[in-house]
């Protein structure tokens, strides 16, 4: 479902709730679950990697794994490192409304932000704890997929290293 889900269904994790109950009541079994989605399979994720790796060998560069890497899975890395100034952002935020709503308290003259009103200040502290909530697991759900990736594409290259080895090459150093 990771591939048909709307927004809403993303930041809250909803499309998860089936499954989920599912394992509350018996063991999950293979067929309980999901196929892996189609951008995440090892066909696709290791044609990707190995297209990068051969550009990454072609400029003659060392690091070239690495920077492959970093070729097949730069959109999702820079979304997650939205996802990651989000929740900094969100975090800085929280003491500075947290001081804001104590000089409010305080009946002090001077409010931070200039906002006056409590009920405003409360509700804005809420907004971004959620929001650091919701940025926070979806850092950690998106970069879960994108080691599994990683680790399906790794163990693509390796698989296919290890066929097109000579006979002689395969006697002389283990591929276990």
């Amino acid at each position: 479902p990771i591939e048909s889900i709307g927004m809403l269904g993303w930041l809250t994790i909803r499309w998860m709730n089936p499954v989920l109950a599912l394992g509350r009541e018996r063991p999950l079994t293979e067929e309980d679950v999901w196929p892996v989605p189609t951008s995440m399979r090892s066909s696709v994720v290791g044609r990707r990697f190995q297209e990068a790796y051969d550009i990454c060998q072609a400029d003659g560069k060392p690091y070239s794994v690495p920077r492959a890497l970093w070729t097949t899975f730069k959109r999702p890395y820079l979304i997650v490192s939205l996802h990651w100034l989000v929740v900094m952002t969100t975090q800085l935020l929280s003491p500075i409304l947290m001081r804001g709503l104590l000089q409010y308290l305080g009946h002090q003259e001077k409010l931070v932000l200039g906002i006056t009103s409590g009920y405003t200040l409360a509700f804005c502290l809420f907004l971004v704890t959620i929001l650091s909530i919701i940025a926070s697991s979806q850092s950690f759900l998106r970069m879960y997929f994108i080691c599994i990736s990683i680790r399906a594409c790794v163990m693509r290259a390796v698989f296919n290293k290890a066929c097109r080895l000579t006979s002689s090459a395969r006697n002389q150093a283990s591929v276990g």
